[in-house]
């Protein structure tokens, strides 16, 4: 399983975010959901040719989660609302590009959908906003927008998968991932794996849905693609322990199974752990995120995957893997990044990116903090989004130093593991000493470091300042989390409400903000679905009322990650870095 680039042209003249990959059921298209600038897009590719066959402008926010329908007639995928914190599961025409919302009055956070084998309905999770205001439950809607909710209260169920007959679902519900079976004929759920950890994906269920194909955790940074029994819940290993192993998925066939390997490679095992086949796509990562992982076409066994900017591949077992769509690169930053690794304050080495542009340091410099808390310093270089407020910043003169603090994917699950009592505790002395780091080697003066980050880098940047406050000169924080009520599963909670409050007053930064005294920007989305309006209004008044500098900026119409106000984003992050770092800046 080699792969081959298509001398095809680029026809796109500007790069893409990616956010979804689908393939139709015979293999012969590709749909691909992707931003341009703030438009979300659907296109549709032909596989033979690469040839865009259409595009579609999507009247939504930003959308993810796409899925074709088993009889290829339409597409499925959840997106953010325009006029509020909520999202919605729509369904779309490929061919003419009809869509239509089937949750109009859902009223909650709707998010990854998957297909019944007839494609008369479907089933997804969702919650209500903001955040921890309740868990993630199972829910149904038919292509009438009939909608029933199947689970209720208590832990979160997500990634409901309908099995080839329709009689099942199989989710993942509670903290630990455990693996659980909902039977639609009767309403109730058993557990199936009531121990262990796991994840499901599309495709898990085997055609003849007598076997799931599931991701087992099983400690010292190493998975394995296991074979579940649905009648007794007996587990076999399908693949020897793997470093980095995901997204398994059964092809239609049932002759093989697919998962990604380290983030690089796609590999192809047969049902007995024969493995069968190994590719990378060109040099760089395979997605393996839900919405952009590797998928099977329903009926062949074709295979697409999406590289790391947004193009998708096609492949199987005796077909090399082929580049179908090419989407511009991004342009160059100012400079390339280099791996470099620093002791924390417990003297453990916390890998890193730093950014230096050409020419003599100014002296000033930024820890940048990525969101997860399970995400990576390397996914903020791929997408114009991200990479805008890296821009934005080594054009400025900033040293950027971006962090894969404890919690962070990619170093292993010891390192991704993090126990909800060190949750903003091991997490933030990573990020300070990132501070000591850059004025030990003498990029950076004291007093001229500001800490920046976006979702749960936002809550570390909170609570960086209030821990470490000699530390930072000024922070900054983007579609923050406030509260860690708002990720109860990250702090060991099902719910917001059952954090201990003992934990929340070394945890939550809105408890200590007496120590903060470094000024702060906090800039916000109006309809934010991972803090309140009302906790950015308490942290400006608390601060204000001590004497501090706190500024805060709402974008009403925007949202989480601010697709519609980059720009202004990152023009408000280095202004407020020019103010309080020097004029050098």
């Amino acid at each position: 399983m080699t792969t081959e680039r298509s001398p095809l042209p680029e026809v796109f003249a500007e790069p893409v975010e990616p956010q979804a990959l689908a393939i139709s059921p015979d293999g012969g298209q590709v749909a691909l959901l992707y931003m341009r600038g703030p438009q979300p897009c659907l296109g549709i590719f032909d596989v033979a040719t690469g040839r865009p066959i259409r595009e579609s402008a999507l009247s939504c926010g930003q959308p993810g989660g796409l899925i074709w329908s088993p009889e290829g007639s339409r597409l499925a995928f959840y997106a953010a609302s325009k006029d509020a914190p909520t999202s919605h599961i729509f369904i779309i025409d490929p061919v003419f590009g009809n869509m239509r919302d089937l949750t109009p009055d859902l009223g909650r956070v709707a998010f990854i959908p998957s297909w019944s084998p007839r494609g008369d309905w479907l089933a997804f999770s969702a919650y209500t906003a903001p955040s921890g205001t309740e868990m993630p439950q199972v829910f149904t809607v038919n292509l009438a927008g009939e909608i029933r909710q199947w689970t209720t209260g208590g832990p979160r169920s997500i990634r409901p998968i309908v099995s080839p007959n329709e009689t099942t679902v199989a989710f993942l519900r509670e903290g630990e991932e455990r693996l659980w079976l909902l039977d639609v004929a009767t309403g109730t759920s058993r557990p199936l794996l009531a121990e262990g950890s796991y994840d499901l994906h599309h495709g898990c269920f085997s055609p003849d849905g007598s076997r799931l194909v599931v991701t087992q955790f099983c400690g010292s940074s190493m998975e394995v693609a296991a074979m579940v029994e649905v009648a007794t819940g007996e587990v076999t290993p399908a693949t020897p322990r793997v470093h980095e192993l995901s997204r398994c998925s059964w092809s239609p066939s049932g002759k093989c199974i697919s998962f990604v390997r380290d983030r690089r490679h796609v590999v192809l095992v047969s049902p007995e752990g024969e493995t069968l086949g190994e590719a990378g796509l060109g040099t760089g990562r395979v997605m393996a995120g839900f919405s952009t992982a590797p998928a099977w076409a329903a009926k062949a066994d074709v295979l697409a995957a999406m590289d790391e900017e947004g193009n998708a591949w096609i492949g199987g077992v005796d077909v090399p893997f082929r580049q179908v769509t090419f989407f511009p690169t991004v342009r160059p930053l100012p400079c390339e990044p280099v791996e470099v690794s620093y002791p924390s304050t417990d003297g453990v080495g916390v890998p890193a990116l730093l950014f230096m542009s050409p020419g003599p340091p100014s002296g000033r410099a930024v820890v940048w903090v990525h969101g997860g808390p399970w995400g990576t310093a390397w996914r903020g270089l791929h997408t114009p989004r991200a990479r805008r407020y890296l821009e934005g910043m080594l054009q400025a003169g900033l040293v950027v130093l971006m962090p894969d603090y404890r919690g962070s994917s990619g170093h292993g699950e010891e390192w991704q593991s993090v126990s909800p009592e060190q949750r903003g505790v091991v997490d933030v002395a990573d990020v300070a000493a990132g501070a000591r780091y850059l004025v030990g080697r003498g990029l950076a003066q004291e007093h001229s470091i500001a800490v920046a980050g976006c979702s749960f880098g936002g809550y570390l940047t909170l609570m960086a300042l209030a821990r470490h406050p000699a530390a930072f000169a000024c922070g900054v924080s983007l579609w923050g989390v406030l509260d860690p009520r708002r990720l109860p599963g990250a702090f060991g909670a099902e719910s917001g409400a059952e954090i201990p409050q003992e934990r929340l007053a070394r945890q939550s930064p809105l408890m200590m903000l007496d120590q903060v005294r470094a000024p702060l920007l906090i800039l916000h989305a109006g309809q934010e679905i991972m803090a309140t309006e009302e906790e950015v209004k308490h942290i400006q008044s608390v601060l204000t009322k001590q004497g501090r500098t706190c500024e805060v900026t709402i974008f009403a119409d925007d949202r989480h990650g601010f697709p519609l106000h980059t720009e202004d984003a990152c023009g408000a992050l280095v202004s407020f870095c020019q103010r309080h770092l020097g004029s050098r800046v």
